[in-house]
């Protein structure tokens, strides 16, 4: 304590700690020139902040208001009036709310040190990034997913020749978002994150009692890895914005081995189609669920264009799908045309996590893409389809058209307490489907639904 002649000055120790409040040891220093930062934060009572993490230490001291501060392991602490708090690093946590008091604002002054705000290259690393992630409604999401679904039925993927009308197929669709490298540029309104997406369809008849036939298999990848950008905005009903872009990404599509043969020695003019090309991806989202246990609501607008309309450097011909020899069938029957765009908006709702981990969600689809230009229905000396000579009947040729799909999943998702990471989150729900048929060179097959249990690992 120190005195002069006209006042006397007081210096009180509010806190002094090698911890941070939740008990976790405080970093070293890093190595450069330090920049020293003070805030002023204001929170309007009975706001949830999102979660988040900070890169370097921290402290405050709550001027007015109350704070209810919550990390992903289930530590809590409430922060009052002239409370000081030292933040944790490298650790996930959100304030649950502020309540009102007299003067419903909560005043926090920070003192962060380090030599920049942003993420250090070699911290980045194979970090895992809480945005540009698939939602449950997209048709081809990179998560893992597990369909069982009432199908409407046809006879080209009737394998036993039942002739329902529905039958129980199901949908295994494995995907990967590898992370390369994730991070804050500048400061942490701003992130980055540098990902290689790879996923594997497989659509089976799988209670199918002889062979569980497989109907189609189906491999989206990145030859170059996709770039997510975004912009932590929080202002009103806007939390945030993203841009993501897959350079350059393949999809391969074949049609199983029981099915082709049973063309084959059926007669139809077509045993399988090569669906396969290159493509760019990009989307455009609103309000990314960085915070995976608040209420939030998110919208996405996604754009595919395919690459090349005639002939590229690997022999790859610039369409949809293309028939590869005469083992493959009539090429004659394939009418592609140069029609290389394929549009979506989706919306996901997660309802606030209940104190058990569960939370609603609610996600849909539209989508505008190409139901391809040829009809697997067309069969050798087949009246209907063949003339006499041989030659084709008009009825045997289907034209390329653009059609919408529709998805919608409804159901809840468990997190798992403490950890905020690849898997930790699994759904469950029912998701229906009408369009024509996603899977493979089955995209030909218009006016198809499903609806069925659905299963969500992420």
């Amino acid at each position: 304590m120190e005195k002069n002649s006209h006042n006397e000055v007081k210096s009180e120790v509010l806190l002094k700690s090698t911890k941070s409040w939740n008990d976790l040891p405080m970093p070293a220093y890093l190595e450069g020139v330090p920049q020293c930062t003070i805030l002023k934060i204001t929170v309007p009572p009975h706001t949830r902040l999102v979660e988040h993490e900070h890169p370097m230490m921290n402290a405050g001291v709550i001027v007015k208001g109350e704070l209810h501060v919550v990390d992903c392991d289930g530590n809590e602490i409430t922060l009052r009036e002239g409370d000081p708090v030292l933040e944790c690093v490298g650790k996930m946590h959100n304030g649950m709310k502020t309540k009102q008091f007299f003067i419903a604002l909560l005043i926090i002054f920070s003192f962060f040190c380090s030599y920049a705000q942003g993420t250090r290259l070699g911290q980045g690393w194979f970090k895992y990034a809480p945005f540009g992630h698939s939602t449950y409604a997209d048709v081809h999401p990179f998560n893992v997913r597990i369909d069982f679904a009432e199908s409407a039925n046809q006879p080209v993927i009737d394998y036993d020749r039942t002739g329902k009308s529905y039958r129980l197929l199901t949908a295994g669709l494995f995907g990967i978002n590898l992370p390369i490298w994730s991070g804050n540029i500048t400061d942490e309104h701003f992130g980055f994150a540098v990902n290689y997406r790879m996923l594997a369809d497989l659509w089976m008849d799988f209670f199918q009692p002889s062979t569980s036939a497989v109907l189609t298999t189906d491999f989206r990848m990145d030859a170059i890895p996709t770039f997510t950008f975004i912009h932590r905005v929080q202002k009103g009903f806007l939390n945030n914005y993203s841009f993501s872009w897959a350079p350059f990404r393949h999809e391969s599509t074949h049609a199983g081995d029981e099915i082709t043969l049973q063309r084959e020695d059926m007669g139809y003019g077509l045993r399988r189609v090569n669906v396969s090309y290159h493509y760019t991806q990009i989307e455009f989202t609103v309000n990314e669920a960085e915070d995976r246990i608040a209420e939030n609501h998110l919208f996405k607008l996604g754009f595919i264009a395919r690459y090349w309309p005639g002939r590229d450097y690997w022999g790859q011909i610039g369409t949809w799908y293309q028939v590869v020899g005469d083992d493959d069938g009539d090429s004659g029957l394939c009418r592609p045309k140069y029609n290389p765009f394929e549009l979506w908006v989706q919306y996901q709702y997660q309802s606030k996590t209940h104190k058990t981990g569960w939370q609603a969600i609610v996600s849909a689809e539209i989508r505008n893409r190409c139901q391809y230009g040829y009809n697997l229905y067309a069969q050798k000396a087949n009246p209907d389809f063949q003339n006499e000579d041989g030659s084709w009947k008009e009825a045997a040729f289907q034209e390329e058209k653009r059609v919408f799909t529709y998805s919608v999943f409804v159901g809840v998702r468990y997190n798992i307490p403490g950890y905020d990471g690849y898997f930790s989150r699994f759904a469950m729900g029912i998701r229906a489907y009408h369009g024509n048929c996603p899977w493979g060179q089955y995209r030909s097959l218009g006016n198809y639904s499903q609806i069925g249990l659905s299963l969500i690992f992420e």
